[in-house]
């Protein structure tokens, strides 16, 4: 379920909140939540909540292949982030945003290595991710469209403190895209 509710002419919450169930583990409820301030037509700022979870597979919880040990009892990843954004329009066809974040995570999915040098994955590590991310979008008139973005992130442990291993500090990327016949077709790199 997800609405928009304008609290003023330029005030909005857009909420929802969203129910997933498997068989296989407890059902969950996950409320997402967006205060959103529009001061002009071309400034957006957000104040985002959101929850979410991810169940484990069927490789990390069956997966019984020597060295590795199936483990039926895992149970979700919980996750829950906060983000500021804003968004401003530079000209009709030039936009900027950047944006800043917090992201709890917990029961991460971890690999583990126990006795005699076999496998298992376990419920073992709680997270912390916090980080910032500028993006600039713009578009030609005969409809060329490129978006350069740019994230630094530091995701640790939050008992070790140590970072994690397959997290990236830095990310950046590049995009263009260009219509082809008569916007039915289109090219891109990434």
């Amino acid at each position: 379920l997800q609405d928009e509710v304008p609290l003023t002419k330029s005030l909005a919450l857009n909420a929802g909140i969203r129910y997933d169930y498997y068989s296989s583990v407890a059902a969950s409820t996950n409320p997402r939540a967006a205060l959103i301030y529009r001061p002009r037509s071309e400034t957006n700022l957000k104040l985002i909540y959101g929850e979410a979870f991810r169940i484990p597979n069927v490789y990390e919880k069956y997966y019984s292949d020597l060295p590795n040990l199936p483990n039926p009892a895992l149970y979700p990843e919980k996750l829950r982030s906060v983000e500021l954004v804003w968004e401003q329009g530079l000209s009709n066809r030039l936009w900027f945003s950047t944006s800043a974040f917090y992201i709890k995570m917990d029961d991460l999915i971890t690999q583990q290595t126990v006795g005699d040098g076999l496998l298992i994955y376990r419920n073992l590590q709680n997270a912390e991710s916090e980080g910032i991310e500028l993006e600039l979008k713009g578009r030609l008139p005969h409809g060329l469209e490129g978006v350069a973005s740019y994230s630094f992130q530091e995701a640790k442990d939050r008992d070790t403190k140590q970072f994690l291993n397959d997290s990236p500090r830095d990310l950046g990327k590049l995009s263009m895209i260009q219509p082809l016949l008569r916007r039915k077709l289109f090219a891109s790199l990434n």
